[in-house]
């Protein structure tokens, strides 16, 4: 017989979802146990839709082999990496991330920005995997390895959970800047199209018309300077596409420098997320203190 005793991070959740996160239960046996009371919350059998409260104890009278691995202490790679921290507060971080560096790993292991925000929570005493059963701090919007800027982090599950929902929502706003190749004829336009990705070679593609695979996107941009070679660009992202503002910039001619997947030439691509705004329009919780709130890089490329 196993217990658990939700805490804070872990309060908000379905009870089901909660298990399937601590446990290698198969789901049909999930609910078996549930109805049959082999699972129970506060002596008390639920369903899996019971939404867990901070105190409740879960109690399994199930066989020890569903459970995963003891917890161990972890180690976070290059855990020493300096965070620079823009914003902080005891909900969330937003950090400026380097260009090459990854936002999440592709394995264990590996560097990047997420595992080195954890780090850092954990020097400061902030986060202690042994004390967490199904929550641990997390990047909210990712970037481009090659591309810079700001990106949140969530300290709690709650903050995670209401920095996800505003972000599926369109309620905070990125604004990126850019240098691009030669000057384009508008001044300032709003792109629209259709974009697919060939994921084998990683390139996206914008087309006129819609076809299966495809996804709408739109992007805005304005002209900051021009020289005799290149433009600084202000862009706005009204679709969160992979690729989409070096695609879309490619598709009419002028492509980011340094890109050399969408025709850049070789260097070091300029492109730079600088600005978010948290433009909440519906119930933020305990985030509503971030509504109206604007945080920038400031002139992260010149001209």
């Amino acid at each position: 017989m196993k217990s658990f005793v939700a805490n804070e991070n872990d309060a908000g959740q379905r009870l089901d979802k909660y298990i399937l996160k601590i446990a290698d239960i198969p789901k049909g046996l999930l609910y078996k146990y549930l109805r049959t009371g082999h699972i129970k919350v506060n002596k008390k059998k639920k369903d899996g839709n019971y939404v867990l409260l901070p105190g409740d104890t879960i109690a399994f009278f199930i066989d020890d082999s569903f459970f995963k691995g003891a917890k161990e202490e972890q180690e976070f790679a290059n855990s020493d990496f300096s965070l620079d921290v823009v914003f902080e507060n005891e909900d969330i971080l937003i950090i400026n991330k380097p260009a090459a560096l990854k936002s999440q790993p592709d394995k264990k292991g590996e560097a990047a920005l997420s595992e080195y925000v954890k780090a850092y929570l954990k020097d400061k005493g902030e986060y202690n995997p042994l004390l967490e059963n199904t929550f641990s701090p997390a990047i909210c919007n990712r970037l481009d390895v090659n591309t810079s800027g700001l990106i949140i982090a969530a300290k709690n599950a709650e903050a995670l959970r209401i920095i996800n929902e505003k972000i599926k929502n369109r309620e905070i706003k990125k604004f990126y800047r850019c240098i691009v190749s030669g000057t384009p004829g508008k001044k300032a336009d709003i792109l629209t199209g259709y974009i697919i990705k060939d994921k084998a070679k990683n390139v996206s593609e914008i087309i006129k018309t819609e076809k299966k695979g495809s996804l709408s996107v739109k992007t805005g941009y304005k002209v900051l300077k021009s020289n005799e070679k290149a433009s600084l660009l202000e862009v706005e992202l009204f679709t969160g596409r992979s690729h989409q503002i070096r695609a879309h910039m490619a598709s009419i001619g002028h492509p980011l420098l340094g890109d050399f997947k969408y025709g850049g030439g070789k260097g070091t691509q300029k492109l730079c997320a600088f600005r978010l705004l948290f433009d909440f329009t519906a119930d933020s919780g305990k985030l509503d203190y971030l509504k109206g709130k604007v945080f920038e890089i400031r002139e992260p490329f010149s001209l």
